[in-house]
């Protein structure tokens, strides 16, 4: 009966059951369930429900079909039980690297050489379309959207990424990037830093975070050291030299799962197993490693790692916005939120899920994202981006009489480091005048100088193929000859 007066008095508000049937509508009679005053469910009763018996809730209008002119059955998948219209025998079929394959992303190929989705990715088309509806359905009627449906449609959202990235959705949260969620880690490590403590990062990670972990060391009044790892080096060899320079007092290492300046996978789980040993907090900053690699953060667990970062619009194609945080529950009790709001004493879930009114159609799109590639097959897309990348820049290194940075870092991965034949000394106005060079040529592909020596990072995803590197190696040919 309460439905049905329900459903007359508000034919379009859906009504979300979950796995606890009208005893959920009933609950709401005796007052608000979760924090804050919204007319919605507790969301930490919601992560906290076994997989067999959670229940994602309904999208509140139709989804989009834009992977191909015709919409047949929905696809099924991990996250979406059956939510999103994909054409799942089109998308299964997909050939990489085609004229098809290109229609899914907004480049432009038309006019531009794209080997550089490492630096921010490039969204898919459909999943904008239904970020997109989310923002219209939230504009819409904004009270309905806030008070009733974006907290339980985010759990869904976690209950999604949990899985992709292997954790209990309990240690996940979402946020706008990976940067956002480093920062937060090492602000609240910070808290607990004293005076003659040992912080230490890698020569080789990301520029800006090592600029956060070094404020946070300056305000807290520790010491921020810098390992120089040598390039290339073996596994054996990177960790040997991390642990060498351990100290009783090092209290917190960051380090990158795959570097953004070099494009080397270091072996996290083995650094994560030798610095437990000692005592020391590992934080992985994976901005590169969704999609790109298979991530299992219960084995980084049991490896000793305590956080885990990786962003969802570079491998994952979401839109611009995303980022995954994994936290054990030990590190959990350190971990506060930059932004403190209604959820903040209620629970971890609680603490990251509302941060505030913004745009969170980016994270709620991501179960359509993951959807996306569950239809076309995330390990035959894999194989392809890694088969590509490591394909193309042996051309690459053959045709330039050169050679890559580290095949065996680089291996497994969809970016790779491949020295260029420039008669230059590898200075930074160097890789700036090679770079504006590539671009004055319509070709988009990163140069580094490492070493004294001048690279290109490029990159592969589903819409690449050898013909974009062709153009790349002939580019940086007549550059040497001007």
């Amino acid at each position: 009966q309460i439905q049905n007066t329900m459903a007359l008095i508000f034919p379009k508000l859906p009504l979300w059951r979950g796995a606890r049937g009208l005893a959920a509508v009933a609950d709401q009679a005796k007052g608000y369930l979760g924090f804050g005053s919204f007319h919605s469910d507790n969301v930490e009763e919601l992560i906290r429900l076994p997989a067999e018996h959670y229940e994602p809730p309904p999208l509140p209008f139709a989804p989009v079909a834009a992977a191909s002119p015709t919409t047949t059955a929905p696809v099924d998948g991990s996250c979406q039980e059956g939510r999103f219209q994909l054409d799942k025998t089109f998308l299964g079929k997909l050939e990489f690297g085609s004229a098809q394959a290109r229609k899914l992303f907004h480049i432009d190929f038309d006019n531009w050489t794209f080997v550089n989705h490492g630096a921010f990715g490039a969204a898919l088309v459909g999943a904008m379309e239904h970020a997109n509806q989310w923002r219209v359905y939230q504009e819409q009627q904004p009270l309905r959207f806030f008070d009733r449906t974006v907290l339980p449609q985010l759990v869904g959202a976690y209950r999604c990424m949990a899985n992709m990235i292997q954790a209990p959705p309990t240690q996940v949260a979402l946020f706008q990037n990976a940067t956002t969620a480093i920062n937060t880690i090492i602000k609240s490590e910070a808290r607990g830093w004293q005076q003659g403590d040992d912080i230490i990062t890698l020569n080789i990670s990301y520029a800006a975070t090592k600029t956060a972990l070094k404020e946070a060391c300056k305000h807290a009044g520790v010491d921020m050291r810098t390992v120089r790892v040598k390039i290339p080096s073996s596994d054996e060899d990177m960790v040997d030299c991390i642990v060498h320079q351990l100290t009783p007092r090092t209290r917190f290492l960051l380090l990158d799962h795959i570097t953004s300046h070099t494009a080397l996978r270091l072996p996290v789980d083995q650094i994560a197993a030798a610095c437990a040993e000692k005592g020391v907090v590992v934080a992985v900053d994976g901005a590169h490693s969704l999609f790109n690699l298979p991530i299992d953060c219960e084995l980084l667990a049991k490896s000793g790692a305590s956080y885990f970062v990786t962003n969802t619009h570079k491998w994952l194609c979401s839109p611009k916005g995303g980022a995954v945080m994994w936290a054990t529950p030990q590190a959990q009790e350190k971990l506060s939120p930059l932004v403190h709001s209604h959820g903040a004493t209620q629970g971890f879930t609680s603490a990251f899920i509302w941060d505030g009114c913004h745009d969170y159609s980016t994270l709620l799109s991501l179960p359509y994202t993951v959807a996306f590639w569950e239809a076309v097959g995330i390990e035959r897309a894999r194989r392809y981006i890694h088969t590509l990348a490591s394909t193309a820049a042996h051309n690459l290194a053959r045709v330039w009489d050169t050679e890559a940075l580290s095949q065996t870092h680089h291996q497994g991965t969809s970016m790779w480091l491949v020295r260029t034949p420039t008669p230059t000394n590898g200075s930074i106005n160097d890789e700036k005048l090679l770079q504006d060079f590539l671009y004055s040529n319509a070709i988009e592909c990163p140069v580094k100088a490492v070493q004294g020596k001048l690279y290109v990072r490029i990159s592969a995803h589903i819409y690449n193929n050898l013909s974009d590197y062709e153009r790349l190696a002939t580019a940086v040919l007549k550059f040497r000859q001007s």
